[in-house]
């Protein structure tokens, strides 16, 4: 089956609709896969959504949803009904996931549920606001936290979130070949890897199924996860630029990356600069961007206002013949969307903006054709 990465916008907004009702637990991906399995738009060809390209949606989706609700949340009177509603629960069912089970209820990422209630139990232990380098610790190493109970659902909310929250924090620094997995694009997924490393490598206990009684894991396991981004500090971000380098020299193509081009005193500047334009689809491209996300209508937006057309056309000016004359520093260019777009924003090609959700292989160079030089 074909991965399907590029989505109409109504696919999309189907899809978005769904994730209303997810949490961002590792329940979602199943929820996900289960509801939008493959799509038989071309007969006789099935299409499968990617998982990334799911979860790249619901990442997106989910974080607009809190950003929508966060004022809300962050009520005095409503952390107040919160922690008073965790204390309650937690002495009645000690062994239970309360605190995640409250996020959820309330739609509140776990993490953050975790942040609000550890900031409130510090201020009731100090009777004062503890400084946020406090707070951030006893979040990343939850065994600092004085309270052993709170510690335990801490924990479990931090490893159950899988879009806010330290863990996710590390997980997005950390380089997928230096956990040993192939450098390939579904592999550098923030949620998939977050998976990958439950289920894989981790094996920290997760919220049991009914009838199971909870294994918190030690602290030792945990600080060792989210303490890896001392040793790898390479982001996702930088995963995908690194593998559109990677097919850039396979196919012999010269270029400046955002280093180079920095060096030479540029201050927004795409990934990549060619320094010998290529045709693709029938279209210049002078320069490539690389986005590790879903190419939904907002984050594309935002792009096109702050990065892709400033690559294009507002970059230089000076006064001739009092005349204000524009230069073009670059000229049009190729996004790259690894977890797919809505395939409506594709519609700035004549205007110099080309999306694509791979590496093309249709490149056609100025020496042979599509062959190498």
């Amino acid at each position: 089956w074909a991965q399907k990465m590029k989505l109409s916008r109504t696919e999309y907004r189907t899809i978005a609709k769904f994730t209303e009702q997810l949490r961002p637990t590792r329940q979602c991906m199943k929820m996900l896969k289960d509801r939008f399995p493959n799509t038989t738009l071309i007969p006789l060809f099935k299409l499968h959504h990617s998982q990334s390209t799911l979860l790249s949606i619901f990442s997106l989706e989910y974080q607009k949803r809190m950003k929508r609700s966060l004022v809300r949340h962050h009520a005095p009177d409503v952390i107040e009904d919160y922690y008073q509603r965790y204390r309650s629960e937690a002495k009645k069912r000690p062994s239970d996931p309360v605190l995640l089970e409250l996020a959820n209820e309330v739609d509140l990422s776990p993490s953050l549920m975790a942040r609000l209630l550890v900031e409130r139990f510090l201020e009731e232990q100090q009777g004062s606001v503890s400084s946020k380098q406090v707070l951030n610790g006893m979040l990343r190493e939850p065994s600092l936290i004085p309270d052993m109970q709170l510690a335990k659902h801490v924990e479990q909310c931090t490893i159950n979130d899988c879009c806010y929250g330290p863990l996710v924090d590390c997980i997005k620094h950390i380089a997928p070949h230096s956990l040993g997995f192939p450098l390939r694009v579904h592999h550098a997924s923030p949620l998939g890897l977050l998976l990958a490393l439950h289920h894989d490598i981790i094996g920290l206990a997760l919220v049991p199924a009914a009838g199971h009684h909870y294994n918190a894991p030690t602290s030792h396991s945990f600080q060792g996860t989210v303490c890896v981004d001392k040793e790898f500090n390479s982001a996702i971000g930088q995963e995908h630029e690194e593998i559109l380098r990677e097919k850039l020299r396979e196919r012999n193509l010269s270029f400046l990356d955002e280093n180079h081009l920095r060096a030479k005193g540029y201050d927004k500047t795409p990934d990549i600069i060619l320094e010998v334009p290529i045709a693709v689809e029938g279209h210049i491209v002078h320069w490539i961007e690389s986005k590790a996300s879903f190419g939904d209508e907002q984050s594309h937006r935002t792009y096109l206002n702050e990065q892709f057309w400033s690559y294009w056309n507002s970059l230089q000016a000076f006064e001739c013949f009092r005349l204000r004359v524009l230069i073009c520093r670059f000229g049009p260019g190729l996004v790259i969307y690894w977890y797919g777009f809505i395939a409506e924003l594709d519609c700035q090609r004549d205007r110099g903006i080309l999306l694509k959700d791979c590496f093309p292989s249709d490149i056609v160079t100025l020496c042979h054709g599509s062959g190498e030089c």
